[in-house]
């Protein structure tokens, strides 16, 4: 079942859960990226992950795709259970270059917290860069301002 993400210029992209048939459209996804859009995500050089970590992508405990009208993948949003705190909840979004800017992360991530709560997670974070990063904003706007620093993102 797919969900409409509304989008800043008034259009909508359907959302789903993710399935194993879409990695082949997640590397391609990864593949179109730049490398400053991938080092926001993955906060490393820019490489894409490997296909290992691309398909665990596919199987967090909640995976959404957003799809172009043409059916291309553009976006990807995850929630997984921290390894530091078992009632945390990380969620990471990767959006397409030439569709950021757009809401398109954001409704990715609003639709990201509301399934972390309803699987009872306490605590939400975004391991995101500290300069630069949409991420930040974004939260804030849907009514998550606590910021914490660190010294790597």
């Amino acid at each position: 079942q797919s969900t409409l993400v509304p989008l800043t210029d008034g259009a909508a992209l359907a959302m789903r859960g993710a399935a194993d048939d879409d990695l082949a459209e997640l590397m391609a996804l990864h593949a179109s990226c730049s490398p400053r859009t991938l080092a926001g995500r993955y906060l490393n050089d820019g490489r894409a992950p490997r296909r290992r970590v691309q398909r665990s992508l596919l199987h967090t405990d909640i995976a959404l795709v957003a799809h172009a009208p043409l059916g291309s993948l553009v976006g990807i949003g995850n929630v997984a259970t921290s390894e530091d705190d078992r009632s945390v909840a990380e969620i990471a979004v990767l959006v397409r270059d030439d569709w950021q800017g757009r809401g398109l992360g954001t409704g990715l991530l609003r639709q990201l917290v509301a399934g972390a709560r309803v699987l009872g997670y306490g605590e939400v974070i975004a391991i995101a860069p500290t300069t630069g990063s949409w991420v930040q904003a974004a939260l804030a706007r849907l009514g998550n301002p606590l910021l914490q620093r660190t010294p790597f993102g």
